[in-house]
């Protein structure tokens, strides 16, 4: 949730991105790698559903499922932060979902995905953008879709533990169904003394015998929720949830010098509680209505210290404390069994706080309405289309940072900002095994509220700042064969006033032009009942508009899975990440360029019964990596985990 420039900790804060609500598109099944269990989806065949509850999976985190989920994600691992990259666009970009609800995004612009907990999600759908159609406007960066787990038996539970030799995890999930009620609790708990580099790391002054220095985190996470069945047919829901986490955040390490940036920022409370109220109508005359209410309250503390021992402030603390409330309406219309129509209304309203020691309580509010609709229709036998328009409009309602009289510009108003969407996508079966998909729209990101209006005093600001946009393009060829699938897809993204930072001067800019463009190639093969392989390949061409590639986006990526069953009850998993060369521009405006580096995962799992126990080496090769520039990852790390389950059956 932080990024540090130089000798200040720059906290990002935020303006609402886009919202949407991914359409069926079709009931196409996509088996994925069953290290992690992936399952079929509901929303397209570009679309992929992984099930992190499954007794196989070891993943702690969101960007643990991701990253070894085997579709080339990129997943960079900074200063305790985990930036989810689709195609290039990083996680501010992405619109994540839970029960229809946009999730609530901090003061830094994104999503904070450590304040998701795996044990209470039955489901995570990915879409990337591919054959996307969406309600609202429509984001860059994809979709996320979480769906959280509703219980089927009077008492189910399951407890999952981990353990390596530096942090220790636990997660549990009790669910009751009695008649028409259900009640789920779920919690969270991960307890990290950081992590250890690897034994070919060059260790600088601030790393501390091979650790890296100030990672330590601590996290609890709380779901509750309470759903009726009504005897019309319909459901409502009360959902609470609390996440907390406290964590230091490593400074940059240079392994070209001896003189790293010497402050040692520690967010001693980060905190997010959300009250989610939800109805789902009956379906009357072909309508099938949904309302969602919501609110939540964020807060986070910013300690920045002058050396490791914590003893002496390099500046005041600063403290957000944010609250966001809406509603939406979602509404679905079946015609007939060819056509639906979708619309959806959504407002919101956002209030930033910033407090800090040496200036009076800064405050930025904005409301956010959101209209869209969708019309979906088999237009041949064997060619299905879909029309999405959206229109979204963000009016901020009140500015004040701090009394400065020679620089009024500080509390003006920022002119509200439209973004109208549009996309159209077709599905072409050329025969029952054989899927043609076609996509083509309009996609946007409003700028964040510290790119275009800074908290911090001694950035600059630049309220005319622009929100990005961009035409985007989609194709993919699915063949699938008796025992295996084959698809290849292509992208291109044609963006236009690409906001970047300019590090010297604390800027935020257009950049005129960027283009993105790639091809993603996905292999899934059984090879017998005992052995299954999925590959992975993404070539990514990304580059400004003077030709320079995009930060943080290494041309090629692959992943190679393998799965073998070599007796019963037993499972062998292996796993391999490559990544090319990368670029990195640093506070002198220089490029740095992250080497290329491939890891090798293996986990070893025994099922008896509803428990199923592991053990696991990461990076076995002991590689010494960065997924960004200067924040060295993980050494050999090897773990045991427990998993065990009750259904009630």
């Amino acid at each position: 949730m932080y990024s540090i420039v130089k000798f200040n900790m720059k906290i990002t804060p935020l303006l609402l991105s886009t919202f949407g609500v991914v359409s069926a598109i079709s009931a196409s099944e996509l088996q994925l790698d069953p290290m992690i269990v992936s399952a079929s989806t509901e929303n397209s065949s570009a679309s992929f559903t992984l099930v992190p509850t499954t007794p196989a999976s070891s993943s702690l985190t969101l960007a643990d499922l991701l990253v070894s989920e085997g579709l080339g994600t990129k997943v960079m691992k900074d200063i305790n932060e985990e930036n989810i990259v689709f195609r290039g666009l990083s996680q501010d970009s992405t619109l994540f979902l839970i029960d229809d609800i946009p999730m609530y995004k901090t003061v830094n612009g994104s999503v904070n995905t450590q304040l998701i907990g795996l044990s209470s999600l039955s489901s995570v759908a990915i879409n990337r953008g591919e054959t996307t159609t969406l309600h609202g406007a429509a984001p860059m960066g994809g979709v996320i879709t979480l769906t959280p787990r509703k219980p089927t038996q009077p008492f189910e539970t399951e407890i999952k533990t981990m353990a390596d030799p530096m942090s220790r995890s636990a997660g549990i999930y009790m669910g009751t169904l009695q008649d028409k009620t259900y009640i789920t609790f779920s919690g969270d708990t991960l307890n990290s003394s950081g992590y250890e580099l690897s034994n070919h790391f060059q260790p600088t002054l601030i790393e501390d015998g091979g650790k890296r220095l100030n990672s330590d985190t601590k996290r609890s996470l709380a779901d509750l929720k309470i759903g009726r069945v009504l005897d019309n047919g319909g459901e409502a829901s009360i959902r609470l949830f609390r996440g907390t986490i406290s964590m230091g955040i490593p400074p940059y390490v240079y392994q070209d010098s001896t003189t790293p940036f010497l402050n040692y920022e520690r967010v001693t409370d980060a905190m997010n509680s959300g009250l989610y109220l939800s109805y789902d109508a009956p379906q009357i005359n072909g309508w099938q209505w949904k309302g969602r209410v919501y609110g939540d309250k964020h807060t986070d503390t910013l300690l920045s210290y002058t050396d490791n021992t914590y003893t002496t402030l390099l500046f005041p603390a600063s403290i957000y404390e944010d609250y966001r409330y809406g509603g939406l309406i979602l509404g679905d219309y079946q015609f007939n069994d060819m056509t639906q129509l979708g619309i959806r209304a959504l407002m919101e309203k956002n209030i930033h706080n910033h407090h800090d020691g040496s200036n009076p309580v800064r405050t930025f509010e904005a409301q956010t309405a959101s209209l869209s609709t969708t019309l979906s229709t088999q237009l041949l036998s064997n060619v299905q289309g879909t029309l999405a328009l959206g229109y979204e409009r963000l009016t901020p309602t009140k500015t004040y940072q701090w009394t400065n009289p020679t620089d009024p510009t500080k509390n003006e108003l920022r002119s509200p900002i439209s973004a109208p969407t549009w996309q159209v996508t077709t599905r072409y079966d050329l025969d029952p095994k054989t899927t043609l998909n076609f996509s083509v729209g309009s996609k946007v990101k409003i700028p964040s509220l510290s790119q275009f209006f800074p908290f911090m005093p001694w950035d600059n600001i630049n309220t005319s700042l622009k929100p990005e946009r961009s035409l985007a393009w989609d194709m993919a060829y699915e063949r699938r064969f008796q025992k295996s699938l084959l698809r290849i897809g292509g992208f291109y993204y044609d963006i236009s006033d690409k906001i970047a930072y300019d590090t010297v001067t604390s800027t935020n800019y257009n950049i005129d032009k960027v283009t993105i463009r790639g091809i993603e190639l996905t292999s899934n093969s059984e090879i017998n009942p005992s052995n299954r392989m999925i590959f992975h390949y993404t070539y990514t061409d990304a580059q400004d508009n003077v030709g320079n590639l995009l930060d943080n986006t290494p041309p090629h990526r692959a992943s190679l899975t393998y799965q073998w069953d070599p007796y019963r009850n037993w499972n062998i998993d292996t796993l391999i990440n490559y990544s090319s060369m990368s670029t990195f521009h640093d506070g002198q405006a220089s490029a740095q360029h992250l080497n290329p580096f491939m890891t090798a995962d293996m986990k070893l799992s025994y099922s008896q019964g509803t428990a199923t126990m592991m053990v696991g080496v990461r990076n076995i090769t002991d590689s010494d990596y960065q997924t960004s520039w200067g924040y060295p990852q993980a050494g050999r790390t090897s773990y045991i985990a427990l998993n065990w389950s009750y259904d009630g059956k």
